[in-house]
């Protein structure tokens, strides 16, 4: 069959399903085509289970003169909006084209500079009707002149898109993940058009309406602020928002972050210009830097009270907690060029070979580094991209102390002289102690004892040459042996952030200001000689814990590597060595196993005794590595861990305890409950509300029940009224293996309920666990799967505080007992935290000889073993 080209019809549906995605996709572009045609006021109604969406506005409209058969309203290729301007969003003209070609599109419009309205219908891509004027039912009602547009059926002519939607939205939940995915889509653009812009949105759905009115104010904390809190996006109206900017070659930066962090990464936003930069599915680049950087911080860690985050001291403390529910950044970074059209655009900035996506991302990983280490969250290292080589140094931000834009430079003579404010970055060759935040500084004097002066004098340093002594007689600390590192960035283009200000970048680097202490210590050391002898029993005494000494290196028999040794009818090959008499004939560390340790073998498994009051040494028999036979002879000698191996008891008894059978079914488990005599009551947001409102029989299954609508008593606040913003539950019951440490910290339950309900938002997961009955260890296993994160965390928990702790003495009996109810578990090779439990130590062969040996090799008596051991 010859090879022939596709019909028009086909190669236009196809091209359409590029650009068209999506309803939500279909209202964002119909909205930027609003804002374009300068629309001060948008109502949006959308319908997910039919595919129909409407927008109508208030814009300039459409001239008649488009509407006729020559006009180019909705075909392919045709804008108003050419050349392209970086304040406008059309530009390809393709958009209506391709709405038009897959789906019934009906376009009614009246001009500002007319009276009369005009309509236009297609379907397919092929015009039905044309109304001018247009009949009453297509007129606008609304606004005394704009455009209306309305989307009927989308993709209603592919059947498999049409079956996918109707089982798509039959579920409540994944209509809420679409409608918060719009409302994000939205915020996004409004966020980024400098307008003031009243929007309405309503979902037919389930009934309901989000009404945004956005700011036109010059002031991005305010823009931003306003229209998050009305979408209830961020919880609180206050949420801290502190303004950034920086700077990158042409790319300026301008922004805010809120020092509060989310439970979500919905409150994320970057644009290029009024262009929003899509983080569908949370993969792009840019969002996954920011986030790094944050995670590598203490941005997020749960708050301590009585601890300001502000202070260092109190960083300290928080950084040894956990983070918690809230750990992800708000923030929204808007990027412009200084240049008009230098800005690129967003489909092509994520081409592997843009040149400006690196120093892009260079410029809001040091923008946020900048932002929390100014609020004192510590924020760890961050690579810089730029233009230096892999191993460059300079390409790391927070690791020198040094600034790289004030380095100083050694002369022949041995002179050092400061760089200017207004020089170049040094691009060249960088010293390996460049990432040191310590660094001792040397020099040798020139010829006639002449000391070393620098060019500039260090601000520091007083007018008569004295320098504050480090340690005082009375021993007492004066002042800090070393400065703050400071940090400078480190890309091949430099970075310009308010953040960075206190950072010195020129004058008198810290080198030459250590250099110019050094020299002057000198000069003072003849008045301190009365303390000389006292402080150098100071240094003598004290060790260093930065270059600490490495350990005493463990005596050995002997030094020589082992030499391999094959015998015929071995299993596997071992190691030994030929020698005296008097040496040791066995290199335990290099033996291999024959076979395997199975979990079969633990039930022969012969006990030998408790080992240190930490680890109980057994024998077991060896299993053929294909599985097939058991019965080889051969065995080893292994490790358990008594820790890790009590702990794997517990975590299984715990899980088979947490169900019973139901009374409902045959052959089928729930989850055991126990009530509490007094319900834990929580006041919580009213998003978090409607969330766990929907997961209510999801956590019943795992026996937490949560009652939504407690009386009102447990409801009145603040004085006896009501707050409406929040919403207030009440858990009931528990499941008795956590039921305890819950009462007793209530905290872990609202945390567990609320992480799984964001989680479950986020996955779009709304099936109802079901459990079976076996008698095997390993489906009861596998009845957890999905269980939520924080019961399992507080199974592994409560399983490690019960079982032997180290130095913990066990009889020969207990021991046996503990290893037979290991041989019973499902996965007794590690404990409930995923670590091993037990480590295999030799190969004792067959018939319990060490295998791989020859027979007239010379073995050790225990005489000369002892006698070795004294020596």
């Amino acid at each position: 069959m010859s090879i022939r080209q596709l019909p028009d019809h086909v190669v236009d549906k196809i091209r359409s399903s590029i650009v068209i995605t999506s309803l939500n996709g279909v209202v964002a572009g119909l909205l930027k085509n609003s804002l374009d045609a300068g629309a001060t006021k948008v109502n949006i109604t959308v319908d997910f289970t039919r595919g129909n969406c409407t927008v109508e506005d208030n814009g300039s409209g459409i001239p008649p003169s488009e509407f006729e058969s020559s006009g180019g309203l909705a075909k392919p290729h045709h804008t108003s909006r050419f050349p392209p301007d970086e304040h406008v969003y059309g530009k390809h003209g393709d958009f209506l084209a391709s709405l038009a070609t897959v789906s019934l599109l009906l376009v009614s419009s009246c001009h500002r500079h007319h009276v009369s309205q005009n309509s236009r219908m297609i379907h397919n891509s092929k015009p039905i009707t044309r109304h001018t004027p247009a009949p009453p039912e297509h007129r606008i009602q609304t606004f005394d002149h704009g455009t209306r547009v309305l989307v009927r059926d989308l993709f209603g002519s592919m059947p498999v898109r049409v079956k996918h939607r109707a089982i798509l939205f039959s579920e409540r939940q994944n209509v809420d993940k679409h409608w918060w995915q719009l409302v994000h889509d939205i915020v996004a653009i409004l966020i980024s058009y400098p307008a003031g812009i009243s929007l309405s949105l309503k979902d037919l759905t389930v009934q309901r309406e989000l009404r945004l009115r956005s700011t036109d104010a010059p002031d991005i904390v305010i823009r931003a602020s306003r229209i998050i809190s009305q979408a209830f996006l961020s919880d609180s109206r206050d949420g801290g928002w502190i303004s950034i900017s920086g700077s990158a070659g042409s790319v300026t930066l301008n922004g805010c972050i809120s020092t509060r962090p989310a439970a979500t990464r919905r409150c994320q936003f970057i644009s290029l210009g009024i262009e929003p930069v899509d983080n569908t599915e949370d993969a792009n680049i840019m969002y996954e830097e920011v986030n790094k950087v944050f995670k590598n911080s203490d941005f997020g860690v749960a708050m301590i009270e009585n601890l300001d985050p502000r202070d260092p001291a109190s960083a300290v403390t928080q950084s040894n907690s956990r983070k918690g529910i809230e750990r992800w950044p708000m923030f929204f970074f808007q990027l412009r060029s200084r240049s008009p059209g230098e800005l690129p655009d967003v489909d092509t900035l994520f081409d592997n070979e843009h040149r400006d996506l690196k120093s892009i991302l260079d410029l809001v990983k040091a923008v946020s580094y900048g932002f929390l280490k100014k609020h004192n969250y510590r924020p760890g290292k961050i690579k810089m991209a730029g233009k230096d080589s892999a191993n460059s140094t300079r390409k790391i931000l927070g690791a020198s102390k040094l600034s790289i834009r004030g380095r100083k430079q050694s002369t022949a003579g041995g002179s050092v002289r400061s760089a200017s404010q207004g020089a170049a970055p040094n691009i060249g060759r960088s010293s390996p102690f460049d990432g040191w935040h310590r660094i001792k500084v040397g020099h040798a004097a020139k010829g006639g004892g002449k000391e070393y002066q620098a060019d500039t004098p260090d601000p520091k340093i007083s007018s008569n040459n004295q320098v504050t002594p480090l340690i005082s007689s009375e021993g007492r600390l004066l002042r800090k042996p070393f400065e703050e590192p400071e940090t400078a960035p480190g890309s091949g283009d430099a970075v310009e952030s308010n953040y960075f200000k206190d950072v010195p970048v020129g004058g008198l680097s810290p080198y030459s200001s250590l250099q110019s202490e050094l020299e002057t210590s000198r000069d003072t050391s003849s008045e301190n000689s009365k303390d000389e002898s006292w402080l150098k029993g100071v240094l003598e005494s004290w060790e260093n814990p930065v270059f600490e000494s490495a350990p005493t290196f463990i005596p050995r028999a002997y030094n020589d590597s082992p030499i391999e040794v094959r015998e015929d009818g071995v299993l596997s090959k071992h190691f030994s060595r030929a020698g005296r008499a008097d040496e040791i004939m066995l290199e335990s560390s290099s033996i291999s196993l024959a076979g395997r340790v199975s979990k079969l073998a633990l039930q022969e498994a012969e006990i030998i005794s408790q080992v240190d009051g930490k680890f109980i040494l057994v024998k077991l028999p060896l299993e053929n590595a294909s599985g097939e036979s058991r019965k080889l002879g051969s065995s080893a000698l292994v490790m358990l861990d008594q820790h890790a191996v009590d702990e794997r008891c517990q975590l299984e008894n715990l899980m088979a305890d947490f169900f019973v059978l139901s009374s409902r079914a045959c052959d089928v488990l729930e989850a055991k409950t126990e009530t509490l005599d007094t319900p834990l009551l929580f006041e919580i947001s009213k998003e978090e509300g409607q969330m766990l409102a929907q997961n209510v029989a999801y956590f019943s299954a795992w026996g937490i029940n949560i009652d939504m609508e407690p009386d009102a008593g447990a409801r009145t606040v603040d004085g006896g009224q009501v707050r409406e913003d929040l919403a207030f539950m009440a858990v009931t019951s528990l499941p008795p293996s956590i039921i305890a440490r819950c009462r007793s910290e209530p905290r872990l339950i609202i945390d567990l309920l609320r992480k799984e309900s964001w989680d479950r938002v986020e996955r779009s997961q709304s099936a109802l666990p079901t459990f079976s009955r076996s008698s095997t260890g390993s489906n009861l296993i596998s009845n957890f799967h999905g269980c939520p994160r924080g019961i399992l965390e507080l199974l592994h928990s409560r399983s490690c505080r019960s079982a032997i702790m180290f130095n913990d003495v066990l009889s020969q009996g207990e021991c046996t007992a503990l290893v037979k109810r290991l041989s019973r578990c499902a996965f007794p090779f590690q404990c409930a935290h995923g670590r091993p439990s037990m480590a295999p130590l030799i190969d004792l062969g067959i018939d319990s000889k060490v295998g791989g040996w020859y027979s007239d090799k010379r073995m050790m008596k225990m005489s000369t073993w002892a006698e070795y051991q004294e020596n």
